[in-house]
């Protein structure tokens, strides 16, 4: 909501403070004064993280011993946590600033999209692969034809030594430099960065088609109505503009460099027999590998490996979830489910099977870790959800009795799902108390 990211017209929720809220006024105020002085604090740790990413050992890792890579892995991620903190609060602030820039200039009747907020700041360009790609294509174009056909048909390994390009080699190998820790997703360094395929960016730079110039001028500070208000908001935005440019490239840059310790712990765990190849350390999790290093796990990790594989395989299909709330892991949607909906009174997920209670006489059959499925429920019904995994009910809201004892219970629960009481007892479900869903795996 602060970022604008909400639909248009869409409700925004309200809030009266009440003589609670002044006592977290001195809070509230610190952390605004320190949110409002990030810039010049992101100005001041960005170069410092930046020269401890470059400086941070990522080749020639093949006689560092499994103890030494785990903590660099650590010494690592206490890094990357910093950078981390800046990735996430510079695109937050900008998102604000733009906001606030935004309702400034429509009081002024300027689209914030029809504005030109990076005018005369050529440095933004610098982080972005695109501008280099399209200078490096122009200087391609410019070659003699039979060369142009020549790098086409060459390993990148010959282009590097041919003699009749000018600078254009070196300049291909600079893009590889500055844009090697770009990959197909900057959030799994188990993917192949650029650094690795070089005939793929050399491709890149041969086959780039330039995008269509935007049609007409944009609007320029120049053009506006300045106040202090508006000169404040667009020096803010232009400033975090930048900023975030600049710690995202940090922050993918540093985080695929997790890549190369754990390929090398991989290739330790392979001679010692725990795998069949480096890259499957990637189908462990973190706190495994640790155990492996340290000697509290010594058993053959490939099992463990080719389940992992299995669920990828088996969950590529899947309906992603719109929303991840928190740590919990949400629900897995497969194609074939069948899906109930109702309102959801009491958060969590759980997996169980139901048991579906019209009344006292079905109170036997409900074992520990049912769902239970009911049509309503009574005060008298309370001994039950002592022994459910999750609550179902055909009808009910937020204040019912059997949302207010499921949140009692700390256990998920979904109200006024139609149909509920007609699943079959022993059904496989899944009840996700943050959308409101009632998922039936099929048998």
């Amino acid at each position: 909501m602060m970022m604008g990211s909400l639909p248009k017209d869409a409700a925004c929720p309200r809030f009266k403070p009440g003589p609670k809220t002044f006592t977290r006024l001195p809070w509230l105020l610190v952390f605004m004064a320190d949110k409002w002085m990030l810039g010049p604090k992101m100005r001041r740790a960005l170069p410092r993280l930046a020269e401890a990413v470059r400086a941070t050992p990522y080749r020639d890792l093949e006689n560092w011993s499994e103890t030494d890579l785990l903590a660099a892995i650590d010494r690592h991620y206490r890094l990357m946590r910093e950078v981390a903190y800046y990735n996430v609060m510079g695109p937050l602030m900008m998102g604000m600033y733009n906001r606030v820039l935004q309702s400034q200039l429509k009081k002024q009747g300027v689209e914030f999209t029809n504005f030109d907020l990076t005018e005369s700041m050529p440095e933004i360009q610098d982080y972005e692969p695109g501008t280099h790609l399209r200078r490096l294509h122009a200087q391609f174009r410019a070659l003699p034809p039979a060369a142009q056909e020549q790098i086409r048909r060459a390993a990148y390994a010959d282009f590097q030594q041919m003699t009749n390009l000018g600078d254009f080699p070196a300049s291909v190998a600079a893009l590889v430099e500055r844009f090697g820790h770009l990959s197909d997703n900057g959030n799994d360094f188990s993917a192949v960065p650029w650094r690795e395929r070089p005939e793929m960016v050399l491709k890149l730079v041969t086959e780039f088609e330039p995008g269509g110039e935007e049609k007409g001028q944009k609007v320029r500070y120049a053009d506006l109505k300045t106040s202090p208000l508006l000169n404040l908001f667009y020096r803010r935005a232009r400033e975090f503009r930048l900023l975030r440019e600049q710690v995202s490239g940090l922050y993918t840059h540093g985080y695929g460099l997790f890549r190369y310790y754990f390929l090398a712990l991989g290739e330790h765990f392979t001679r010692r027999g725990l795998l069949d190849a480096p890259e499957d350390v990637y189908y462990l999790t973190f706190s495994q590998v640790r155990n492996i290093v340290n000697g509290q796990e010594q058993a053959d990790a490939r099992p463990e490996v080719a389940r992992h594989k299995a669920d990828i395989e088996r969950f590529r299909d899947i309906l992603l979830p719109t929303i991840i709330y928190g740590d919990e892991v949400p629900p897995v949607r497969e194609a074939d489910m069948g899906v109930l909906s109702g309102i959801p009174t009491s958060i969590g997920h759980y997996t169980g099977k139901t048991k579906v209670v019209r009344g006292i006489q079905d109170f036997p059959k409900v074992q520990k870790g049912d769902v239970l499925v009911v049509p309503y429920s009574d005060v008298g019904w309370t001994p039950l959800f002592a022994r459910a995994g999750a609550v179902v009910a055909e009808s009910g809201g937020l204040l019912s009795h059997s949302s207010i004892v499921a949140r009692e219970y700390n256990i998920p629960a979904v109200v006024s799902v139609e149909g509920a009481t007609r699943l079959p007892d022993e059904t496989l479900v899944t009840v996700d108390g943050h959308k409101g869903e009632v998922l039936i795996h099929a048998v």
